[in-house]
């Protein structure tokens, strides 16, 4: 049974980009460890942190083929133009992507850097690497502690009077 081949690709929620070449993708993970000492018997993983994942592509697209998907990057007089053109439009517009590759899929993740050459090589082209880093999304709920109010009528909240200030031996210096 042949498996199934997994294209790389960028998912933005609205549209799927694909880009004409993927020379080299590089995945980062990482995990913080503490360099303190653990007592023992501690749970160890509770000193120990999960660091966002970072990907990096390095890209390629031709202005002479044609789109895997009719329409895409055709927004410019050239695919390579239009596509990094779209790569700066995820990055200002700060926008959570996913991201699939053949090692794994990627979500929330955000356009870091850009970086590219423009020469005498890639008139008719381009090749870029571009840096995606994961944003942590959770979610927050509130806990009610005690169903006590944490005030009541009958709270004493101490004698509150106002009190000179101590002129001190600074303020007689000042006057």
């Amino acid at each position: 049974m042949a498996e199934e081949i997994v294209k790389t690709y960028f998912d933005t929620g609205k549209e799927k980009l694909i880009f004409d070449a993927i020379f080299s993708t590089q995945h980062d993970t990482s995990l913080n460890i503490t360099e303190h000492p653990i007592q023992t018997g501690a749970d160890i993983a509770d000193h120990a942190y999960e660091e966002a994942s970072r990907l990096n592509f390095d890209i390629g697209m031709s202005d002479v083929m044609e789109s895997y998907f009719s329409g895409q990057f055709h927004d410019n007089t050239s695919r390579s133009v239009s596509a990094y053109k779209k790569l700066r439009e995820l990055q200002k517009q700060r926008v959570p992507i996913t991201v699939v590759t053949r090692l794994g899929t990627y979500n929330n993740m955000m356009v870091e850097t850009i970086s590219t050459t423009d020469d005498n090589k890639t008139t008719y082209g381009l090749r870029a690497t571009v840096t995606l880093k994961q944003i942590f999304v959770v979610s927050v709920t509130t806990v009610k502690v005690s169903q006590r109010p944490q005030k009541s009528n009958q709270t004493n909240e101490g004698d509150q009077k106002v009190i000179k200030a101590d002129e001190g031996f600074l303020f007689s210096l000042f006057k």
